[in-house]
């Protein structure tokens, strides 16, 4: 079929330059609607460029294969786009996107540059068969296949349609009415030069999932989050590739988060083992508050009302006589950090190590959880004025205005005469620490994970262990979070520091690949 051989024809062209963008914006993209649900883009020239992949002798086999397979008239053109992807007639300097529209038919389509109409016509023209027609209208062509107009060109552009139901790309030729009116966001995110990007709008989104599940939204007021937006980028570096991902366009939901939103600008790293593998950290802020100010929950099907009384029936149950409430997270007020530690060598289960201290301005969460614990004698025994052992593997407490959870190991060093004091060897002084600082964030270490992963003997299926040597490739990751712009950025760090990350991410794809079919 001709829709066939064009998706044959898109997987060698994608092959060579992938989704592609790159710099400034161009009038073809005047056809993107002012208001998507969501556009994905990528850089044609840094992909092509960073991935090394018409250098891959491997790949360009796998494709001269796929090339062999097809119709004899479209082989020749197709082993010259593959040497050089310009003689397809798509322009790869200019951006290409794939847009959604409609989010309950899943309904848009993929937008391209031309460069050469006359190379895309025989490109088209060279994937001739039976259930296809190429026809010309005054100022573009058509392609249709069975009923549907697949696809639409014209001297700037190729339209590729897509839906659950019926389409047309033809509708995707004309410039949208309110181009002009895109949103600021929307504008930046089109115009950047990132190796590939997101732009997800939540009103659609949103609409559909209320629809849908309309009892886990009730009493939500949805109003707020209307016109939130989440816009992302990831970019491929030497030894390391970066997501990096923003929220905008609701300035009551941010001025929400930046009220409550903290950096855990404490200490609280010297209670964590240096030889520590995995950690997360944050800052706590009045957060009962938050949450009851910032979703706004009101109506008898309100979800927190619903969640508290189900808590509090739980502890009733189990004899507690305090009552739980949102406000007692209000307690927790500054840094809060939880490690993964190495394996306890004097430990008789072989298991992580893991430690959690978070800062307390009372005592008033730490008492609930006391009087919970009373309540199973059997598994938790008073060793010290608010401090309990857990199956001496383990200690719970509050001292120095802070709760902890601590192996007994670093318990043994860090409390003495009811205070805390921290490890002489702990995180703060660590490469790990060092790369997200102070901010809310969390880090693993590749190389640590995978030892203690064979070390446990959890990895016994050929795959698992084939996974652990891909993983052993990798130093780190981390995720932190910039409070005062709204940004995240997920950072993967590799082994190899000089080599370009995607570069790196393809050679493992492929050698893994070629590894499963062998065995």
């Amino acid at each position: 079929m001709r829709k066939t051989y064009l998706l044959a024809l898109l997987s060698v062209v994608l092959i060579a330059f992938g989704f592609a963008s790159c710099g400034q914006s161009s009038g073809y993209q005047s056809v993107i609607p002012a208001e998507p649900v969501a556009v994905v883009k990528a850089n044609v020239n840094n992909l092509l460029t960073k991935s090394e992949i018409l250098k891959d002798n491997q790949i360009t086999g796998l494709a001269k294969n796929g090339i062999n397979e097809m119709p004899e008239n479209s082989r020749e053109l197709m082993r010259k786009i593959l040497a050089d992807p310009a003689n397809s007639g798509i322009d790869l300097e200019q951006p290409a996107f794939m847009v959604v529209e409609n989010i309950e038919q899943v309904r848009g389509f993929a937008l391209l540059a031309v460069s050469d109409i006359e190379k895309l016509k025989e490109l088209v023209n060279a994937l001739d068969d039976e259930s296809s027609s190429l026809t010309e209208k005054d100022d573009y062509s058509v392609l249709k296949v069975n009923n549907d107009n697949l696809a639409a060109f014209d001297e700037n552009k190729l339209v590729i349609a897509f839906s659950q139901g019926a389409f047309d790309a033809t509708e995707y030729m004309t410039p949208d009415d309110n181009a002009d009116d895109k949103c600021s966001e929307l504008e930046d995110f089109l115009a950047s030069g990132d190796d590939m990007g997101l732009y997800m709008a939540y009103k659609d989104i949103l609409r559909l999932a209320e629809g849908a599940n309309a009892e886990a939204f009730a009493g939500i007021d949805m109003e707020k989050f209307k016109d939130m937006k989440l816009i992302c980028s990831l970019n491929f570096e030497a030894g390391k590739a970066v997501l990096k991902g923003k929220m905008a366009g609701s300035d009551e939901l941010i001025d929400a988060y930046k009220k409550f939103a903290a950096d855990p600008e404490t200490d609280l790293q010297k209670f964590i083992p240096n030889a520590t593998y995995a950690f997360m950290q944050f800052g706590a802020k009045e957060w009962g508050k938050a949450i009851e100010e910032t979703v706004a929950l009101t109506g008898e099907n309100n979800p927190l009302e619903q969640a508290t009384a189900e808590i509090n029936k739980t502890l009733k149950r189990q004899g507690v006589s305090q009552e739980f409430s949102w406000s007692l997270l209000n307690s927790l007020d500054g840094g809060i950090i939880f490690g993964v530690s190495e394996i306890d060598k004097t430990s008789q289960m072989p298991i992580p190590q893991m430690t959690f201290v978070a800062e307390c301005k009372d005592d008033k969460l730490f008492s609930l959880i006391e009087e919970i614990m009373q309540k199973e004698p059997g598994m938790v025994k008073p060793v010290a004025d608010n401090i309990y052992s857990l199956g001496d593997l383990y200690y719970i407490g509050y001292a120095d205005d802070k709760i902890f959870v601590m192996p007994k190991s670093i318990y043994n060093e860090c409390y003495n005469d009811g205070s805390l004091k921290g490890l002489a060897s702990n995180l703060s002084s660590s490469k790990m620490a060092d790369k997200i600082g102070n901010k809310n964030g969390m880090i693993v270490d590749a190389k640590a994970t995978v030892n203690v992963i064979k070390e446990m003997r959890l990895a016994k299926r050929r795959s698992e262990r084939a996974m652990l040597d891909m993983l052993n490739k990798f130093d780190s990751s981390s995720y932190t979070v910039d409070i005062d712009n709204c940004e995240m950025e997920w950072s993967v760090f590799f082994d190899d520091v000089n080599a370009n990350s995607l570069k790196q991410i393809k050679d493992m794809a492929v050698s893994t690949a070629i590894g499963e079919a062998v065995n």
